[in-house]
């Protein structure tokens, strides 16, 4: 006889020395607590009604995330703390397995969601596709609730961020654009590609705001960056340039001169010896 088995059949001696019934044939939880080696049994509770309380709680929690309620959805959270036990009905003999299984159906159920909600069903199945693959890449999950509700808060910001930037003006969504993408080269038919708008409404709309192409926007905030990384950082020219986007040391330096008024190399030494 196992030592689980041992602790399965105490529990339900307990059960049937105080309740004077029989003791139902639930399954029980162990729980290791890799801080102090011990462990200690979860409560039994009936399987109809945990399945009842799951589903119930997750639609809750879906429509709160729909309509970007964060009290709804932190009062959802406080509600979940069992939801590691259903780990247990699908995949009994594998705990962490059922775990798993726990976390990917509610990551399939969040993806829905956030698609009925707006989100870009594109966008949604590579967000999805990622957190699938860091799930499965867990060799346990002793924090169980606080790994949900981390994947569970990646959804909402997520829809959060996607509406915020559909209900700014356009010249504002490409600024938010160019600094969201500073570590890449982009051009402007990218972004027009990507807001699915003309390109000669965009450069219009952006200079009327910015008072400056969208070019030599884009330009500023990398050598802005490019700058900062100069004097706060020990990353050499080479790694500073190739991390901003920029394909090799001759474009970088063209681009950085006019702007600082010397060479990149010339700006960190000055900032060394002014400190």
């Amino acid at each position: 006889m196992t030592y689980l088995t041992r602790i399965h059949d105490i529990c339900k001696l307990v059960y049937s020395a105080f309740s004077n019934k029989e003791a139902p044939d639930w399954p029980i939880v162990v729980n290791y607590f890799y801080v102090t080696g011990k462990m200690h049994s979860q409560e039994m509770k009936d399987p109809t009604k945990n399945f009842q309380s799951f589903y119930e709680e997750q639609n809750y929690l879906m429509k709160a995330i729909m309509n970007l309620d964060e009290v709804k959805v932190r009062r959802s959270l406080e509600k979940v703390n069992h939801w590691n036990f259903m780990g247990t009905m699908f995949a009994k003999n594998n705990y962490i397995r059922g775990e798993k299984d726990v976390l990917i159906s509610m990551l399939t159920d969040l993806s829905r969601a956030v698609i009925e909600a707006g989100l870009p069903v594109k966008y949604s199945f590579s967000l999805l596709d990622e957190l699938i693959q860091k799930v499965e890449l867990q060799n346990n999950i002793p924090l169980f609730n606080l790994y949900m509700q981390e994947l569970i808060w990646r959804y909402f910001r997520e829809l959060k961020y996607f509406r915020l930037d559909h209900q700014l003006p356009i010249a504002e969504r490409c600024m938010r654009y160019i600094r969201n993408n500073i570590n890449e080269m982009v051009t402007v038919n990218e972004i027009c590609n990507h807001f699915h708008c003309s390109k000669t409404i965009l450069c219009r709309t952006f200079k009327e705001k910015y008072h400056k192409s969208i070019n030599i926007a884009m330009r500023e905030i990398k050598i802005s960056a490019a700058k900062d990384l100069l004097v706060k950082t020990r990353y050499s020219i080479k790694e500073i340039y190739t991390q901003l986007g920029f394909t090799n040391a001759s474009y970088f330096y063209r681009v950085f001169k006019p702007l600082v008024g010397m060479t990149p190399k010339q700006y960190r030494l000055k900032y060394l010896i002014t400190k």
